[in-house]
C-alpha cells in the first residue's frame, strides 16, 4: 500500500488553503505533518481521508484515485481519528470500538467482529475497561479507545489530526508509540498532524512541513528540523541537539516579531540570501555555450550525431536506459499496462528498454535522422507499441498532451531548454503519475562542460551540475524531487567516437 498526493489544491471559498501538495507515503511508515496554526495541516488530512474534494489534483490509494472508491470502501481501507470526537455517554468502551466496524445500517454484529473487537482490546491494553462507559475515563484512556475504534475496521492507511494535543506526557508516549508499533507490525500507511516537534522527530519516519498552505519541506526529521526552518515558518530562533539515536531535539531560545513567513517571503529571503537565481542562471549557460556556435540548428546537429549516437546506445545495449527503468522495478511503480511519454527520445536510449515493459512509449524526438534510427532500433528489436512523434518538445500543443501519460521522461535534450523552468512544468502537466528528469550529476569538470570551459565558452568558472540546477529549479517552483543515483557506463566504437568530437567541435571552431 502507498499513498501519492499529487499537485493538490483546495478552497474553502476563495481562499487557497493549500496550494500544489506533492507527497508520496510509503507502507510501515509513519509521515507527520508539521506547522504553524492555520497552514492547511486539518485540511490535508481531510483530503486524504476522501472527506473533502480538491479543487485540483488528486490522492491515489495503491495507484487509484480516492474518487473512485464507493464511501464503503474507503470506511475500510481509511481509519480517521479528528481533533475532537463526540461520544455519547451511555456506550461501553466494548461498544463504542465494535461500532467502528458499523460501515452501513444493514450491519448485524457476527462472531468474527467480537472477536476482532476483543483482540484490539487486548492488543492497546484496554480490556480491563471494556464494560466501563467511555465518559468515565481520563482523556489518555478515552484516546486509546477513540484508536482502537478506527483501527478494528483493518484499515490499510491510518489518519490522526492532533492525537496527543490534550495528553500528558505519559500518555503521549504511550500513544505515539502504540502506533508506531501497530504502523511496523502490520505494515500500514500512518499520517499524524500534530505541533510537537520533538515527539515528532522521535516518532515519525518522515515529515512534511506546511507553511501557508505549501510544502515547505519533505523528508527524513534530521534533514528536515533545522534551525533555519523554524525560523522561517514558525518565528521561533531554536538550538537543535541530537541524541543518542540521532533523533533532532528542539530547544527553542526567543521569537521575532514576526510570529511566521508566507512562502512568498521565505522564497525571496532564500533568494536574497543566496544571491542566486537558478532560472536565470541556467539560462545565461545556454547563452554561453551557444554564442560562438555555427549558424546550423539544434535539430540540423543531432541530424549528422544521429549515426555515431546510435551506435553508442547500441554499443552500450541501451544501458542508460535500462538502469533508470531499474528504479521505477524496484519501487514496484512501473506496470505493464503504462503509458509512457519519452521526451528527446533520440535512438532509443531509454524508449526501447521502456518500450519492452509498458503498453506503449510515445516517443518525440524533432531530429528526423534520429527518428529513422530509432525505428530501426525498435524493428531490431521486435517492438510495435511505439509511436514516433518528429517534433520538438516545445512545439507539443499542452491540451493534447495534459495527464495524458503514467511516466513521464527526459534525458538527453534536458539542457537545450532555454526556458527551463516553463518547460519542466509541461512536462509534469502531462504526466498523470510520475515525472522523471534524468541527467548529468558529475561536475562540469567532469563532463562535456569541461571542453565548454577549454573552447572559452564558459568563463565564470561557477562549476555545477545539471542535477543540482534542475533540483534548484524544482524546489523554488515548489516540488520537491525524489532522488535516485545510477552509476552506468556507455560505450562506443573508435569511429563513433571520432565521428562525435569532430561534429561537436566543428560547431565552435573551424577544423583545422
Amino acid at each position: 500500500m502507498n499513498v501519492v498526493i499529487r499537485d493538490l489544491q483546495f478552497s474553502y471559498g476563495s481562499k487557497d488553503v493549500l496550494k500544489n501538495i506533492n507527497i508520496r507515503a510509503d507502507a510501515g511508515k509513519i509521515l507527520t505533518v508539521i506547522g504553524p496554526n492555520g497552514s492547511g495541516k486539518t485540511t490535508l488530512l481531510k483530503c486524504i481521508a476522501g472527506l473533502l474534494k480538491p479543487k485540483k489534483g488528486y490522492v491515489e490509494l495503491n495507484e487509484r484515485k480516492i474518487s473512485t472508491y464507493k464511501k464503503e470502501e474507503l470506511a475500510k481501507l481509511i481509519g480517521y481519528v479528528p481533533q475532537e470526537i463526540s461520544h455519547g455517554g451511555v456506550l461501553t468502551v466494548f461498544e463504542t470500538v465494535l461500532l467502528g466496524r458499523c460501515l452501513d445500517l444493514s450491519w448485524r454484529v457476527s462472531d468474527e467482529d467480537l472477536d476482532i473487537v476483543l483482540r484490539i482490546l487486548e492488543d492497546f491494553g484496554i480490556q480491563k475497561f471494556a464494560s466501563r462507559n467511555i465518559n468515565e475515563l481520563s482523556g489518555g484512556e478515552r484516546q486509546h479507545v477513540f484508536i482502537a475504534q478506527s483501527l478494528v475496521t483493518e484499515p490499510k492507511v491510518l489518519i490522526m489530526d492532533e492525537p496527543i494535543s490534550n495528553l500528558d506526557l505519559r500518555h503521549q508516549l504511550e500513544i505515539l508509540d502504540l502506533v508506531k508499533n501497530w504502523t511496523k507490525k502490520n505494515n500500514i500507511v500512518a499520517f499524524i498532524a500534530m505541533h510537537d516537534l520533538n515527539m515528532a522527530a522521535r516518532f515519525s519516519d518522515e515529515l512534511v512541513v506546511l507553511n501557508g498552505g505549501e510544502n515547505f519541506a519533505f523528508g527524513e526529521p534530521k534533514s528536515v528540523l533545522t534551525t533555519e526552518m523554524i525560523r522561517l515558518v514558525y518565528g521561533v530562533n531554536a538550538k537543535i541537539y541530537h541524541d543518542g539515536n540521532g533523533k533532532p531535539q528542539i530547544i527553542p531560545i526567543d521569537y521575532s516579531r514576526k510570529s511566521e513567513y508566507t512562502q512568498v517571503e521565505v522564497k525571496k529571503m532564500e533568494k536574497e540570501r543566496f544571491e542566486f537565481d537558478w532560472e536565470k542562471q541556467w539560462l545565461e549557460r545556454i547563452k554561453s555555450k551557444e554564442k560562438n556556435a555555427s549558424m546550423d540548428s539544434v535539430t540540423d546537429y543531432w541530424n549528422k550525431r544521429a549515426e555515431d549516437y546510435a551506435d553508442y546506445i547500441r554499443t552500450s545495449d541501451y544501458d542508460h536506459g535500462r538502469k533508470i527503468k531499474e528504479i521505477f522495478e524496484k519501487e514496484n511503480i512501473l506496470k505493464r499496462d503504462f503509458e509512457v511519454l519519452d521526451i528527446g527520445a533520440g535512438p532509443g536510449s531509454l524508449t526501447i528498454p521502456f518500450a519492452e515493459s509498458v503498453k506503449k512509449v510515445t516517443a518525440v524526438e524533432p531530429a528526423r535522422e534520429m527518428c529513422k534510427y530509432l525505428m530501426r532500433n525498435s524493428k531490431e528489436k521486435g517492438l510495435e507499441n511505439i509511436e514516433v512523434i518528429n517534433k520538438r518538445w516545445e512545439d507539443i500543443d499542452d491540451a493534447e498532451f495534459e495527464k495524458k501519460f503514467d511516466i513521464v521522461i527526459c534525458s538527453h535534450v534536458i539542457w537545450h531548454f532555454s526556458d527551463i523552468g516553463k518547460q519542466l512544468m509541461r512536462m509534469n502537466n502531462a504526466s498523470r503519475r510520475y515525472c522523471c528528469i534524468a541527467t548529468s550529476a558529475k561536475s562540469e569538470s567532469q563532463s562535456f562542460d569541461g571542453m565548454y570551459q577549454k573552447l572559452g565558452l564558459l568563463t565564470d568558472g561557477v562549476q555545477i551540475s545539471d542535477f543540482i540546477y534542475l533540483f534548484n529549479i524544482l524546489y523554488y517552483r515548489n516540488i520537491l524531487a525524489n532522488v535516485a543515483i545510477i552509476d552506468t557506463v556507455m560505450k562506443r566504437s573508435v569511429s563513433s567516437g571520432i565521428s562525435m568530437w569532430e561534429l561537436f567541435l566543428g560547431r565552435y571552431r573551424e577544423p583545422t
